[in-house]
């Protein structure tokens, strides 16, 4: 059995870091919410997408082999597939592995993209074989600490953004209790909300006036 090209699924569109084969070209600029996305959004065919396939020779009979949304949940989720790269990835390999390992160069699914669909899956599969590989394991663990990393930062700031807002609710709500004490003193001793004189420039120390006075943290109600 021989396997023909592999015939591509569309014209390549225009790049988005979103796409995984962009994303690796960009690998050293990707924020740690891109890649963060990356990893943990599965892989969907986007409408209209049309599936490559590939061309097995089974003795005299040509058949088709197709890549399909199968290859990209479950088990296989961790693969996405590059539209501007025409092929198949390993998201965790793609972002996180050495470029040797133990002197070996990597290439496909990691490097470059996988544009072979005759065989994915079962014994021997290209996917499957990837899966069992150990620096896939140990990418899939580089992977999951740094998503980890990630949350637990996120989670971080979260809080001391929450402790901030409600010291300062907290604060606003004193201020605010000081000012319906002073409405209310002054309403029950008959005082205007003006200052001490209708026309004229105020000394300094006058220009504050009754109301202003009252409800200030140094002086008056509290």
């Amino acid at each position: 059995m021989n396997a023909v090209p592999s015939v591509a699924a569309q014209p390549t569109p225009k790049p988005q870091l979103a796409d995984i084969g962009v994303s690796i070209d960009n690998r050293t600029f990707l924020s740690d919410t891109e890649r963060l996305k990356l990893i943990e959004t599965a892989w969907t065919a986007p409408d209209g997408f049309q599936w490559p396939y590939s061309e097995r020779k089974d003795g005299n009979t040509i058949r088709k082999k197709y890549l399909g949304p199968q290859h990209f949940s479950g088990q296989y989720s961790v693969f996405a597939y590059s539209l501007a790269k025409q092929g198949v990835f390993c998201k965790p390999c793609a972002l996180f592995a050495s470029d040797r390992i133990r002197g070996v160069s990597l290439d496909r699914l990691v490097k470059s993209p996988l544009q072979k669909y005759d065989h994915l899956s079962g014994k021997d599969g290209y996917l499957t074989s990837h899966l069992a590989n150990a620096f896939h394991e140990d990418c899939c663990s580089r992977a999951k600490a740094f998503a980890e990393t990630v949350r637990s930062s996120a989670g971080t700031i979260s809080h001391k953004l929450h402790t901030s807002a409600s010291a300062e609710l907290e604060r606003n709500r004193r201020a605010l209790g000081r000012i319906i004490q002073a409405l209310e003193f002054h309403g029950r001793l008959g005082l205007p909300l003006r200052g001490h004189r209708d026309a004229g420039e105020l000394p300094l120390h006058d220009r504050r006036g009754q109301f202003q006075g009252s409800t200030s943290t140094d002086g008056g109600l509290q």
